[in-house]
């Protein structure tokens, strides 16, 4: 569970590195999209997660697929 959290936090460092690089070069629009692509992906599956409709399988890979 550590690693896991772990790796959660480099994600999330490289992420927030990338959208003040995009800041600083210029680019607030494209900054704009990648600081939403995160929050807008996590209400995604979070949807998809409870949804009764989405099968089981489908749901065993999106949550593979995040991990």
């Amino acid at each position: 569970m550590r690693g896991l959290l772990t790796a959660v936090g480099i994600a999330l460092a490289i992420w927030l590195f990338a959208v003040i690089v995009l800041i600083l070069l210029g680019r607030r629009s494209q900054a704009r999209e990648l600081a939403t692509l995160i929050p807008n992906l996590l209400v995604l599956f979070r949807g998809l997660l409870r949804d009764p409709r989405v099968p089981r399988g489908a749901k065993l890979w999106l949550v593979l697929a995040v991990v």
